[in-house]
């Protein structure tokens, strides 16, 4: 960002289409300060006018900020100029005011919404989520008509982050659907707590089921075998990664298996070879 900020600034008459790549540039980057000096660079050319996309971006840099100060004004903006009606920028402001911690304001524009928009709803659950009030966010969940599998799947990752697998797992298996996220949640979810046996018993689950396995899944699996000591488990792990025949072992599974061979330096002898990328985490790791 950078020098994108550098030619930027050397643009005499920067249009709209430009503020815009800047603030989205910026709000990805986790970088609000920046992003609202050059909204207010845009504000003093009065021939520019934000449209949604600004404040789409301008409002996901707002909810890295802690508190919602910057948000609020964000919002008064949105109002003065007639934007508020638009399902997008409504959307953002919900997700930026429950990610800040002010759920009442997004629970308003949330009423506001409508039962139908399972984004606002969602936004708002993982609000509740993050504050460590389950109740809500079960009482919402529950609330809402129309759930799509973005929505299970907060409620799920709400759960397993707060270690209370049972109803992570009561909640999994009622759900009408499932993709490679609900699957990987559960399973690190699992393997947070240390519950190895119930992580590869939902591991198996997946590939009956016939999904494949991401990074995600394998690293979050080798992670829990070296916490636990279950180095035969971590073992088979990887022969069944090499039975598959996999094109690529990246350089974060490989750390993860040689952190948790590491554990058991006296067993590496015989453990199935493959090539790994090595980086320096994985220097690290082994000295």
């Amino acid at each position: 960002m950078g020098y994108a900020r550098k030619v930027f600034d050397g643009i005499p008459r920067p249009d709209l289409f430009m503020h815009n790549a800047m603030l989205r540039g910026y709000a990805h980057a986790g970088a609000p300060g920046d992003a609202f000096a050059v909204y207010r660079r845009m504000a003093l050319a009065a021939r520019l006018r934000p449209d949604a996309f600004t404040f789409c971006y301008l409002l996901r840099a707002c909810a890295g900020l802690p508190g919602s100060r910057a948000g609020r004004q964000v919002h008064g903006a949105v109002v003065k100029l007639g934007f508020l009606k638009d399902a997008y920028v409504r959307n953002a402001l919900i997700n930026m005011f429950a990610k800040c911690g002010d759920l009442r304001v997004a629970s308003v524009l949330l009423d506001e919404a409508g039962k139908a928009d399972v984004v606002a709803w969602s936004a708002v659950i993982a609000g509740h989520a993050a504050r460590g009030d389950m109740d809500a966010a079960r009482k919402m969940f529950d609330e809402c008509t129309y759930k799509d599998i973005v929505c299970w799947n907060v409620m799920l990752g709400a759960y397993a982050k707060h270690g209370e697998m049972e109803k992570a797992r009561e909640l999994f298996d009622s759900a009408p659907e499932k993709d490679v996220v609900s699957w990987n949640t559960i399973i690190t979810g699992y393997a947070a707590q240390g519950m190895l046996k119930h992580a590869l018993e939902v591991f198996d689950e997946m590939r009956i089921a016939g999904w494949t396995p991401d990074e995600a899944t394998i690293v979050s699996l080798l992670s829990c075998c070296a916490n636990t000591g279950s180095l035969n488990a971590g073992r088979m792990i990887h022969h069944q990664l090499h039975l598959e025949r996999r094109p690529w072992i990246s350089i974060v599974v490989g750390n993860a298996l040689v952190s948790m061979l590491a554990n058991h330096v006296e067993t590496m002898i015989g453990a199935p070879s493959q090539p790994l990328d090595v980086d320096m985490c994985t220097v690290h790791v082994m000295t």
